[in-house]
């Protein structure tokens, strides 16, 4: 059996999972922009595009390196990386359900919720080899 079998299948995953979040988002505050920018009779503010396609871009990046980094486990230095990187997001996701739970909404918080988790559960599975 292959040594990071189940961290390459959970990475692919949350990878996806992350990559989905991010097209939604993005999707989803253009959408709001539009509709603010349609309601109010002014144009879009510049600034909230901006904001919106740095946040949508940075998290599909995010899920890219999910995906890729999965694969580039054999190297010490990448595992050690990637540990970090995955102890990082699964508490930045996790803080980020804290702090907006009842403000975004019960699903959309525990969706963030449950990628948090489930990247703090891959660095395990890295530490571990499995």
């Amino acid at each position: 059996m292959e040594e990071y079998l189940f961290t390459k299948m959970i990475s692919l995953v949350v990878g996806s999972l992350t990559i989905i979040a991010s097209i939604g988002y993005g999707l989803l505050s253009f959408i709001g922009i539009g509709l603010g920018s349609a309601l109010n009779g002014d144009q879009a503010d510049s600034s909230a595009v901006d904001t919106a396609m740095i946040t949508s871009g940075t998290l599909l990046l995010l899920g890219i390196i999910t995906l890729v980094g999965s694969f580039l486990l054999k190297h010490k230095r990448l595992k050690f990386l990637y540990t970090g990187y995955c102890i990082l997001l699964g508490a930045g996701f996790t803080a980020v359900f804290f702090v907006s739970y009842r403000a975004l909404g019960s699903k959309i918080a525990l969706f963030l919720l449950c990628i948090g988790i489930i990247y703090l559960l891959l660095s395990y599975w890295v530490i571990k080899k499995k």
